[in-house]
């Protein structure tokens, strides 16, 4: 009963009394935040990449020497484009898995123009299991990155510090969604489309 009470709670299929639309973030109609997305994007890779940088030189600079030296240039190029392809599917089948989690409903996953996506279009969840299903990619496709850049050869650094940084630039809408949701600082549910996410906050009382 406490598994099934939590559940209605954190996703419920009809949005509850005394919620109204606090906004939409609309991938497909809004070019402009497109834009701003892939900037921050581009920062956020930059950052990332400087952070692994720190860190290698900090726990591991004999190893680090070696992170440029690239024996063959074609075979380390397919083995990042390969890598980089299987975190776009995995990402979205994170996110799916989480959807599902909460809603016990089959989400949806497409892909429209340079994206995909995975979507629970007939559910409402609440901020705490919104953040979760958001997350949940950056973290757990971040944590083979880190054992391979603080476990792994030298060889493999800069792959694995390249992967870290695209794996947090790409994931820069889940991030933003999220910290949208707790900038607004009320009891916050959120439907998410694909491509456009709306949030639905309490219209009396403060969380």
């Amino acid at each position: 009963m406490g598994l099934c009470y939590n559940q209605a709670m954190l996703a419920v299929p009809h949005l509850p009394a005394g919620f109204k639309s606090a906004g939409r973030l609309d991938m497909k109609k809004n070019w402009a935040l497109q834009i701003g997305l892939n900037v921050l994007g581009l920062g956020l890779i930059a950052l990332t990449q400087i952070a692994c940088l720190a860190l290698i030189r900090w726990l591991r600079p004999q190893a680090g020497a070696q992170m440029f030296v690239v024996d063959n240039i074609l075979v380390f190029t397919a083995v990042l484009i390969g890598l980089l392809a299987a975190m776009v599917v995995v990402h979205e089948l994170i996110h799916g898995v989480f959807f599902y989690l909460f809603s016990r409903e089959k989400p949806t996953f497409g892909f429209r123009g340079g994206y995909a996506f995975a979507a629970a279009p007939n559910w409402y969840f609440a901020r705490r299991a919104y953040a979760l299903v958001a997350l949940a990619p950056v973290v757990l496709l971040s944590l083979p990155g880190l054992a391979a850049l603080l476990l792994g050869p030298g060889a493999w650094m800069l792959a694995a510090s390249l992967y870290l940084s695209i794996n947090v630039g790409s994931s820069v809408g889940d991030l933003a969604v999220v910290a949208w949701m707790y900038f607004l600082r009320r009891d916050v549910y959120a439907r998410d489309e694909g491509d456009a996410v709306t949030l639905f906050v309490q219209t009396l009382g403060k969380r």
